[in-house]
């Protein structure tokens, strides 16, 4: 199996998203994934398109739409340079490599290494549970 640097920078960056705890803030202050952060801009700019963009719900639609274009801009330099650093190896071990790391990092998420206070059920999460 062979694996380009543009494919191994696109698959670190999914990894990055769906799993690096990276701080953020929507009336509270979370450490979670980029994908948990989009969900809730997704919420926010909902309630906005259906109710408008009075008091501070317009202040918010604009502070999720920056924090995701900025968190994923710094995911997306982090995949970039893990996936430069392994430009040199062969492809297989390109392949070998970001294996390792995605696996390492869904280990990871699989503690509760995620702080979620908006959260409904608890204030700490992993990967399975962000969502509640």
């Amino acid at each position: 199996m062979s694996l380009t640097p543009r494919g191994a920078r696109r698959l670190l960056w999914l990894a990055l998203a769906f799993t690096a705890p990276i701080p953020f803030y929507l009336a509270g202050l979370e450490i979670a994934p980029l994908a948990r952060l989009f969900f809730l801009s997704v919420l926010v700019w909902g309630v906005v398109l259906t109710e408008g963009a009075a008091g501070a719900l317009g202040l918010f639609s604009v502070l999720a739409g920056v924090q995701v274009l900025v968190g994923g801009a710094l995911l997306w330099a982090l995949a970039a340079l893990i996936a430069r650093a392994s430009r040199s190896q062969t492809g297989t071990a390109r392949a070998v490599v970001v294996g390792v790391v995605i696996v390492g990092l869904v280990g990871l998420s699989l503690n509760d290494v995620y702080r979620t206070p908006l959260s409904s059920r608890r204030p700490e999460s992993n990967l399975l549970g962000l969502f509640d």
